[in-house]
Formats: C-alpha cells, sequence, structure tokens
C-alpha cells in the first residue's frame, strides 16, 4: 500500500518534519512528483536515493530535482553511482 506526503501531513496532523530520508526504490518518482510544493515546504531536510526509470523518461533526476527546487529545495549534495542512480540532499531555504 502508498499514500502520499500529503496525506501523511493530513492524516497525522503532522506540521513539519525535519529529515526525511527516502530509499524506495524508484517510488521517489511518484512520491515527490505528485507533493504539492507547500507540503515539500514542511519538509526541511530530503536525504534521497534516485534511481533511473526507463519505463518513463521523465523518471530521470532533472525533472525530480526541478520539483523540489520551485518549492524552493536546494541540492547541497548530489553524487550520481552511474546508470542513473545516485544519492542527494535537499535543504529547504529559509525564505522560498
Amino acid at each position: 500500500k502508498m499514500t502520499s506526503l500529503e496525506a501523511i501531513f493530513r492524516t497525522q496532523e503532522i506540521d513539519h518534519v525535519d529529515l526525511l530520508k527516502l530509499d524506495i526504490e524508484g517510488a521517489e518518482y511518484p512520491s515527490i512528483l505528485s507533493s504539492p510544493p507547500d507540503v515539500l515546504r514542511r519538509v526541511r531536510t530530503i536525504c534521497m536515493e534516485y534511481h533511473p526509470m526507463y519505463a518513463d523518461e521523465l523518471c530521470s533526476k532533472e525533472p525530480l530535482f526541478a520539483h523540489m527546487a520551485a518549492a524552493g529545495m536546494v541540492c547541497t549534495f548530489d553524487r550520481p553511482d552511474g546508470g542513473g542512480y545516485g544519492l542527494a540532499h535537499f535543504h529547504m531555504q529559509e525564505n522560498p
């Protein structure tokens, strides 16, 4: 079963999260890309592993990183491991 970040914040009545760690084997794309900017702004830091998703050209790190940047997150670490895999850290700007 999957749920969205938006639903977690709403149903658990969570105001903000200091650290969100994502190691979800390709599900980082639907998880992050379906999260509205106002939801992402409630997360201070995201540490994640990203994976290549060949079935859909939208599933590369570029649209994922762009979506997070549009919400005000800054990539402070990106280590591509080759073949579309990598690790990245994002931090919310103080005033996005």
